[in-house]
């Protein structure tokens, strides 16, 4: 590890911020430990915690160790608790995987499911036409609750066994074991923005376009609610994901003339800071000393920016037209990253790349060429997972693919897959089969230090990458159909796609992930 100057936002007592790109409003707040960071061994909801913060407090040492432990054809999003991945497919089930070898134990009907699953107590919650509770043990059907929203329920959150989500514009609080409502709140001339709603500290936020609410978990009484037009500003709040953290809560924030953050207090609401020019789409991320944003009008890149000052402390060198959400670590952010011909200096082709960049300058400490822009998911236990945004794949990367040789679960479980070793990695043809309930067999290719990633080839202006490009580079401030949203399945899976290729030294561009390119190579060819 680096030897960095690490300032802790710990010692100080409140915050200001003074960069020529934020506008400071000092607050009388005291700034508290995390509360929300994931447990390196669960990651039970959107961000791995109530407060929708996607920061483990310990993570992989060495990504450049990353191999993929078990693939499988059921890309979605997922929660991961008690060592079982819980995923919410794009055809609207609910799948469970052993999380150690990929092998499938139960899958759903179409449940109408969508966004990011939560898990506790048991039970895993789902929204999408409504909210569903199924049974984890099994997938049984526990109940569901009809909201009479046609947009679609976004991600639960869940605490003291009642289950928070926005519907139409009004917060409900739902009993986790019944599914019937605690306690419902409604602003009296507006509705709320809908969003994953975050959970700290027996309070739960919610925002409108002009206000703030905290509201008590337990009742629903007030904490106290932040007005933006009682402040003299004429901004809006947006719908980017709010996230909890070391006694932040950091909403989306836009006027006239950029998109950006508003840092607020959590026990009293008072303005922290404005910040513009960050997280357009895709929800901030708070460290320990610094927050981490997706930047630009389309999602460009990645960047860290100081928590006590503002001021941007680092933006990598890679750029481009899409970056996906991020996951971080004490070490480490993760992200997938779409380039268009010329968006970086000198890079005249366009390509899709993962990346874990060092948290604290950006260097690059690993990259992969992909062929489809991933997504990090959920970081447990030193395995990443990771998704294709078209939502036709799903990954469990490891340091060395520790725990099962390269190879996927039991092959007569549905969906699960299983990796033939023996495949050859010089020939990039697959042949397409039928397999049961969305799951697939796949075979594992061993890497040639010599074999060139053809990633770059017109990759970008492809029919295949165009759901990508929309899903990661829109422009729509909802940052949930930007982060959750992912293409149907394709109707027909591949018998053979191997999994991901080990990993060694990159030169030239890097490696190819193999899987991906033979997926790509195959739908071109059927084109």
């Amino acid at each position: 590890m680096s030897d960095h100057s690490r300032r802790t936002f710990l010692r100080r007592t409140g915050l200001t911020i003074t960069a020529g790109s934020a506008l400071a409003a000092a607050s009388g707040t005291t700034a508290v430990a995390s509360t929300t960071a994931a447990d390196p061994g669960d990651w039970p909801s959107l961000g791995g915690r109530p407060g929708n913060n996607a920061r483990v407090a310990s993570g992989i040492d060495d990504p450049g160790s990353l191999e993929v432990a078990w693939s499988c054809d059921c890309g979605g999003h997922v929660a991961v608790v008690d060592e079982t991945v819980y995923l919410r497919a794009d055809d609207g089930s609910v799948h469970a995987y052993e999380a150690e070898d990929g092998s499938q134990l139960w899958q759903t009907d179409d449940l109408g499911a969508d966004r990011t699953p939560a898990f506790a107590d048991g039970t895993v919650y789902v929204g999408g036409d409504g909210l569903t509770a199924v049974d984890a043990e099994d997938g049984d059907v526990r109940w569901q609750r009809d909201l009479e929203y046609s947009d679609g329920i976004r991600s639960p959150n869940v605490a003291d066994e009642t289950v928070f989500v926005v519907g139409d514009g009004v917060l409900y609080a739902i009993d986790a074991t019944s599914g019937e409502a605690h306690w419902q709140f409604e602003p009296d001339d507006g509705e709320l923005h809908e969003m994953s709603v975050p959970i700290d500290d027996g309070v739960v936020f919610v925002a409108d376009e002009t206000r703030l609410y905290a509201r008590e978990a337990s009742d629903g009484s007030e904490r106290w609610t932040f007005d933006l037009e009682a402040n003299d500003d004429d901004g809006q709040f947006s719908t980017v994901t709010p996230v909890v953290d070391y006694g932040i809560l950091a909403v989306g924030y836009q006027d006239e003339s950029d998109a950006g953050l508003s840092y607020h207090d959590v026990e009293f609401g008072g303005r922290i800071a404005r910040v513009a020019g960050r997280a357009h789409n895709h929800p901030p991320v708070i460290g320990s000393e610094l927050v981490y944003t997706v930047d630009g009008t389309n999602n460009d890149t990645a960047t860290g920016h100081d928590i006590e000052t503002g001021e941007k402390a680092w933006d990598p060198e890679p750029s481009g037209e899409g970056t996906s959400p991020l996951i971080i670590d004490e070490e480490h952010v993760y992200a997938g990253l779409e380039s268009g011909p010329g968006s970086t200096d000198g890079d005249e082709e366009s390509w899709m790349r993962f990346f874990a960049f060092d948290a604290w300058d950006g260097s690059v400490e690993w990259e992969r060429d992909t062929r489809t822009v991933l997504s990090p998911l959920a970081l447990v236990d030193e395995t990443l997972y990771v998704g294709s945004v078209d939502g036709e794949a799903l990954a469990a990367l490891r340091p060395d693919g520790e725990g099962n040789d390269g190879k996927n679960g039991d092959d007569e479980s549905d969906g699960g897959s299983e990796i033939d070793d023996d495949t050859d990695e010089e020939d990039g043809s697959n042949e397409r089969g039928d397999s049961d309930d969305g799951g697939s067999e796949n075979d594992s290719s061993d890497i040639s230090e010599g074999n060139e990633s053809d990633s770059t080839d017109d990759s970008s202006g492809s029919d295949e990458t165009d759901d990508s490009n929309d899903t990661i580079g829109s422009n729509d401030s909802s940052d949930e159909s930007a982060t959750e949203d992912g293409g149907s399945s394709a109707d027909e899976t591949d018998d053979s796609t191997p999994g991901f290729t080990g990993v060694g030294a990159l030169a030239g561009g890097g490696l190819a992930f193999e899987w991906l390119r033979r997926r790509v190579d195959e739908d071109e060819h059927e084109e």
